[in-house]
């Protein structure tokens, strides 16, 4: 027998090339990518939709969003440590600790989306503070409670995602949450402009509408997530029981050092809003929509380029 053929196929198998690679990695990333922005798409949908109520409103949409910005970022870089567990539980085949991960990582989640909206609370007297006219401090409270709120449902969907997307199961995450973009879409027409029935809200409704459409997209995800069948082996069998402390820090340990890569990113984009906050000078014609949208292109390019590191990584 010759020494050719004794070699197994296995060894014998050349490497994939450089095309090859980047197409497996684009294929990969693209749905992450588009997936990551789903979040950010919310925020551009409800610009887009509240500049029609003037300039108050968007000022206070604007102002809001920022202040929430720094929290979903930061939650993001939190909840990326879910994908990195699971990875290496998927690899080494312990479903254990792939289940671990995911029920801690979603404590995580709900703990963090409620500190969210404590902290929206505490900073609703500090508002004035910021140097913004009376009118857009007036309209911004309630929008910035009942999107703090929304964060709730946000932050479980990352968390879920994040499990599937260790699985190599980007896809369906990203048409449910493509599809609670489309969602929040109809509900802001329906709640900013008061149709079928239900009061014209405002700047409120479209509040409303982020959080209606994010808990639809987190139930849906979640439904999907415990019924699909590559996920029976890798989701936990009871979701309430005694956590454990070593897993908290296994997730921590991992997602604080992500979450200040990220803080570093988000604090550059409120950077732009500091001067004219301080200034008081977003009151003047379209600043608050130059922001916004401003902000929502950054944001757009960062999470986009995780998604791509996620695929690589």
């Amino acid at each position: 027998m010759s020494l050719a053929s004794s070699v197994s196929p296995s060894l014998s198998t050349s490497p994939p090339s450089l095309t090859q690679e980047c197409s497996l990695t684009f294929r990969l990333a693209l749905p992450l990518i588009i997936g990551q922005l789903g979040q950010m798409l919310m925020g551009v949908v409800d610009t887009v939709m509240i500049g029609r109520l003037g300039v108050a409103p968007l000022g206070a949409a604007t102002l809001a969003n920022t202040l929430l910005a720094v929290p979903l970022m930061l939650g993001f870089g939190m909840l990326s440590s879910i994908s990195v567990k699971v990875s290496q539980a998927h690899g080494a085949q312990e479903p254990d600790e792939a289940k671990s991960a995911l029920r801690h990582g979603t404590w995580l989640a709900l703990a963090f989306g409620l500190a969210t909206v404590l902290v929206a609370m505490l900073i609703i007297p500090g508002l004035s503070w910021m140097r913004q006219p009376p009118e857009v401090v007036a309209h911004t409270p309630d929008y910035l409670v009942i999107c703090a709120f929304s964060m709730i449902p946000a932050m479980l969907t990352l968390a879920w995602k994040s499990h599937a997307d260790a699985l190599n199961q980007p896809w369906i995450p990203f048409w449910i949450q493509i599809g609670g973009v489309g969602l929040n879409v109809v509900l802001n027409w329906i709640f900013i402009w008061g149709k079928w029935g239900i009061p014209a809200l405002g700047l409120e409704g479209a509040g409303y509408a982020t959080l209606l459409a994010r808990s639809l997209t987190a139930v849906a995800m979640f439904i999907w997530l415990t019924h699909a069948s590559f996920a029976r082996s890798w989701i936990p069998d009871r979701w309430f029981v005694r956590c454990q402390t070593r897993a908290f820090k296994g997730l921590l340990a991992i997602g604080i050092p992500a979450s200040l890569h990220l803080l570093t990113e988000v604090g550059a984009i409120c950077g732009l809003y500091a001067d004219d906050w301080q200034s008081g000078r977003c009151s003047a014609g379209c600043a608050p929509g130059r922001h916004q949208l401003c902000g929502h292109h950054l944001h757009g390019a960062s999470w986009g380029c995780h998604g791509d590191d996620s695929a690589c990584g």
